[in-house]
């Protein structure tokens, strides 16, 4: 009998991201919808995301970008985003006729120990998507930092005893 909604699962692995960034473009605008409600959206747009990566983003266009953000409830991992983004990028552009030329996107994993992924989009000559990711881990980060000082200190120590003859 399950008493709690996790039991069965594997916590290491189960865990949701924080995502956020945008994707800018140039050309016509994308057009927007006019209703209050939905200010600076554009529905169709809302659905391609949806049907290509199987999950719903907060989406706002503004100023020839749209940012792209998604809450911590859905499970979007890292490697979803790296299958998806290029064909996402592709349909916008066939489907609203604009180019993308950059996109910057940020990831959080909401785990202890979790990693911060940083993906830069760009297009290189032939047009062709190059996605750049690099990854944070503040944990790793920091023993780095404490390893590489104690070294510093014990150099410092050895040319403070170092005697010159």
């Amino acid at each position: 009998m399950k008493r709690y909604y996790y039991d069965g699962y594997n916590l290491d692995t189960n865990y949701a991201t924080l995502w956020n960034g945008f994707l800018e473009y140039n050309s016509n605008t994308i057009e927007l919808t006019q209703d209050r409600v939905e200010k600076n959206t554009n529905r169709e747009l809302d659905d391609l995301l949806t049907d290509i990566c199987d999950i719903n983003f907060y989406i706002y266009i503004l100023d020839s970008k749209i940012y792209i953000s998604l809450c911590p409830d859905a499970k979007y991992y890292y490697y979803d985003f790296e299958k998806d983004i290029k064909k996402v990028i592709s349909e916008i552009e066939d489907k609203f006729k604009v180019k993308i030329d950059y996109g910057e996107f940020n990831a959080t994993e909401l785990k202890h120990h979790g990693n911060q992924y940083k993906y830069t989009i760009t297009k290189d000559v032939t047009s062709k998507i190059i996605l750049k990711k690099k990854i944070l881990n503040w944990d790793n980060y920091e023993s780095k930092n404490k390893k590489l000082k104690k070294s510093r200190d014990n150099i410092t120590k050895d040319i403070e005893n170092l005697k010159i003859i």
